[in-house]
């Protein structure tokens, strides 16, 4: 044939390419973008592969059964493990680890993930392996990811309370600052009112470092309180409203 016979027979022909749908355990799987797409996934995993919560709702699957079924849905995997880890350095006890966590396929495609553990968001019986606790987090978060299922799983929860835990930070702060007697953290003066105090004593004319030291009898350091700075913005808003004079001490 030649090959302008060839050009007249094809030429105006579209060759479409067919979707192949993809069939596992012969369920033949939805569209990846659907909302049907997690629940199908789910219905991969055998029951011994999921956690019921106590207080109800869906099930968790096991990072076990995750890297299973992720095999069966998307490729074989050539390479599974953790990239970057830091692992936890307090003397005094295990503290937080954090581990990154990599997954490739062998159809080229990557998913990385964080995990983190540390004693108050790991369950006691494990948390003196937190490197261990965090790379398996790392990896149920990777292989979720790889999935797309909106599950969160069994790996990644402890049963502790996290409002426990919070309050118990929260106390143990205060008792911190009683101690050393300043707070930390969260009781330090912000950016706002840093910023504030920068503008108002601009406006007045107003030595800043003479303000604090002068009149607030306090640091203007990175250690201000909040509790120091809201008090300096009161005093300055006095002088600008010419409720009380400006020491001619702390004038520019």
């Amino acid at each position: 044939m030649s090959s302008k016979a060839a050009e007249d027979i094809f030429g105006n022909t579209v060759i479409v390419e067919q979707e192949v749908a993809l069939i596992v355990d012969g369920k033949a799987a939805p569209e990846p973008l659907s909302v049907e797409w997690s629940d199908w996934v789910m219905s991969l995993f055998d029951e011994t592969e999921l956690v019921e919560p106590d207080e109800g709702g869906d099930a968790m699957p096991k990072v076990a059964g995750l890297r299973r079924v992720a095999q069966k849905v998307l490729g074989k995997m050539v390479f599974s493990g953790p990239v970057t880890v830091f692992p936890a350095t307090n003397v005094d006890h295990p503290g937080r680890a954090t581990v990154v966590f990599k997954i490739e396929f062998q159809d080229g495609t990557t998913y990385t993930e964080v995990g983190d553990s540390y004693l108050d968001n790991t369950n006691d019986k494990v948390a003196i392996y937190p490197v261990a606790v965090a790379s398996t987090r790392a990896e149920a978060r990777a292989l979720r990811k790889a999935l797309g299922i909106n599950r969160v799983s069994f790996d990644e929860i402890t049963t502790k309370d996290p409002n426990t835990v919070i309050r118990q930070a929260i106390k143990e702060e205060q008792a911190k600052a009683d101690k050393d007697g300043e707070f930390k953290g969260t009781n330090l003066a912000t950016d706002a009112q840093s910023k504030l105090i920068n503008f108002v004593c601009d406006k007045l004319d107003i030595d800043r470092d003479k303000f604090f030291l002068n009149v607030m009898k306090v640091q203007d350091d990175k250690t201000l309180l909040k509790s120091d700075a809201s008090a300096s913005i009161d005093k300055l808003h006095l002088y600008r409203d010419g409720k009380e004079d400006i020491p001619t001490s702390i004038k520019k």
